[in-house]
């Protein structure tokens, strides 16, 4: 049976474009993005938890894992974003892919691979299962999209946890959903033009050789 993945009209911002610090293409900036999607479809699709400017209409929260306040729990559903550890892995000998002898340029790449967790919390079991569903169906339908924007090797949904009780606060109930990563991560260092140098090896009083490297 086919379903319709309700953000069929979400709009989606590339990070190519002009923005800002927390928009660049960062471990910082993917969780922004992934707070914006979210937001804007909470905030224009959903029927059940439409996402308000004004605190006062909103029927739900969605910030970044640091800013978890569970007084607010017990007003409103919420979801809090957060990275996971980074693991960096090399993938040629010290990490370097190329080498310009003529402007003494030296590439390098390294792989980067993380996860990070939406938390879907609700007072109702009910309640956190609808809101991860719809989560669930935002980033599935955008992962690709996120991908490519990024140049990521791997961008997927992982996992959808069961409905567990929330340890920070055991009222309420709460349904992680994990998805991971895997992103080529390059720099360059551009050093001094490699200027020819001259030893001068002393043989004797009477003979100076020139040596040219």
């Amino acid at each position: 049976m086919e379903r319709r993945i309700p953000p069929a009209n979400l709009r989606y911002s590339s990070s190519k474009d002009n923005t800002p610090p927390e928009r660049q293409k960062t471990t910082i900036g993917l969780v922004a993005i992934i707070m914006e999607v979210l937001k804007e479809h909470f905030r224009n699709n959903s029927t059940d938890f439409p996402l308000s400017d004004n605190s006062v209409d909103s029927k739900i929260s969605i910030e970044q894992a640091h800013a978890f306040d569970a007084s607010k729990i017990q007003t409103r559903p919420a979801v809090y974003i957060k990275r996971g550890d980074l693991q960096y892995q090399r993938i040629s000998v010290g990490s370097l892919q190329s080498v310009n002898p003529k402007d003494a340029t030296y590439n390098f790449v390294e792989e980067v691979s993380g996860y990070i967790t939406c938390f879907c919390i609700a007072m109702n079991g009910g309640e956190v299962e609808r809101i991860a569903q719809e989560v669930k169906d935002v980033l599935q339908v955008f992962q690709y999209l996120i991908a490519n924007d990024f140049n990521f090797l791997t961008f997927k949904i992982q996992s959808v946890g069961q409905v567990g009780r929330l340890e920070e606060f055991t009222e309420a109930y709460t349904v992680p959903i994990t998805v991971v990563f895997v992103a080529p991560e390059q720099w360059t260092l551009n050093l001094e033009s490699t200027k020819l140098k001259t030893i001068r090896q002393v043989i004797n009083a009477d003979s100076i050789i020139d040596i040219t490297m």
